[in-house]
C-alpha cells in the first residue's frame, strides 16, 4: 500500500496530493521577493517625494533664516556671550571629580567622628560625673539660715568666707527684726499716747503729731535714728491737764 492509498483511506475517500519540500521552498522565496520588491518601491517613492519637497522648500526657508540671522546678530552674539560662562562651568565640572571625592570623604569622616565623640562623652559623663567629688563638698552648699536658738555661741573651726557671710546675714536679719518690733511698739505708743511737753502741762491732742515723738529721760526721742513714719489719721482723744497747784 503506497502513501496515496493511505491518504485516501484516512480522509474518507478524499484525494490529498503529495507536496514536495523543494517546491514549497521555491514558492516561499518567490513570495518573499515579491513582497520585498513592493516594500522597496514604496520606500523609494516616499523618500523621493520627501527629498523633492525638501529641495523645493529649503531655498525659501534658508533665505528667511539667513535674513533673520543678519537682523538678530547682535542679540545672538549677546546671548552667546552670556551663556559662554555656563558652558565653561559645565565643561570644567567633570574635571573637578577628584575634588568632589575628597570633600565628600572628609565630610563623611567628620560626621562619623562627631557622632563617636558625642557618644563617648555621653558615656563617660554618665559613668564618672554622677559620682561624689571632692570639689563639690566645698562649693555649692545649700544655704540654711541660722537663728539665735540654732546658731552656736562660738565656732570650733576656722570660719570660711561662706560661714562669715552667713553669720553676718543672720545677724543682719535678727537686728532688722528687733528694730522692726521696737519701731512698731514705739509707733503704737506714739499714735495712742502722743504727748507734747510744755512748761506747765502735758497735752494729749486729737491729732497724731507728725514731727514730735515721746521724750525719754535723756531728752531724745524713743525712735531717734530709726525710720519715722508719718501718720495723718484722726483719733478721738481727751485732753488731760495737770494740777498746777501741786
Amino acid at each position: 500500500m503506497d502513501a496515496n492509498t493511505i491518504g485516501r483511506s484516512a480522509m474518507g475517500g478524499v484525494h490529498v496530493p503529495h507536496v514536495n519540500a523543494e517546491g514549497a521552498e521555491e514558492v516561499f522565496w518567490t513570495a518573499w521577493s515579491v513582497i520585498s520588491s513592493i516594500i522597496s518601491f514604496i520606500t523609494g517613492s516616499v523618500l523621493y517625494i520627501v527629498r523633492f519637497l525638501w529641495v523645493v522648500l529649503w531655498w525659501p526657508v534658508s533665505a528667511i533664516l539667513g535674513i533673520l540671522l543678519i537682523l538678530l546678530s547682535p542679540v545672538t552674539y549677546t546671548l552667546q556671550f552670556l551663556i559662554s560662562p555656563v558652558w565653561w562651568v559645565v565643561a570644567a565640572a567633570p574635571r573637578l571629580e577628584p575634588l568632589y571625592i575628597f570633600f565628600g570623604t572628609a565630610a563623611f569622616v567628620g560626621v562619623l567622628s562627631g557622632l563617636f565623640l558625642s557618644l563617648t562623652s555621653l558615656f563617660l559623663s554618665s559613668v564618672f560625673v554622677n559620682g561624689p567629688s571632692s570639689s563639690s563638698s566645698s562649693y555649692h552648699r545649700p544655704y540654711t539660715p541660722t537663728t539665735k536658738s540654732s546658731r552656736p555661741s562660738d565656732l570650733s573651726h576656722h570660719p570660711s568666707d561662706d560661714d562669715e557671710q552667713r553669720l553676718f546675714q543672720s545677724k543682719w536679719d535678727d537686728a532688722a527684726t528687733t528694730s522692726s518690733l521696737e519701731l512698731d511698739e514705739s509707733d503704737f505708743n506714739h499714735i495712742w499716747g502722743a504727748t507734747v511737753l510744755t512748761g506747765a502741762a502735758t497735752i494729749t491732742t486729737g491729732l497724731a503729731p507728725a514731727v514730735t515723738s515721746p521724750i525719754t529721760e535723756k531728752g531724745l526721742p524713743v525712735n531717734a535714728g530709726k525710720r519715722n513714719r508719718l501718720h495723718g489719721m484722726l483719733f478721738r482723744e481727751t485732753i488731760h491737764e495737770e494740777d498746777d497747784s501741786e
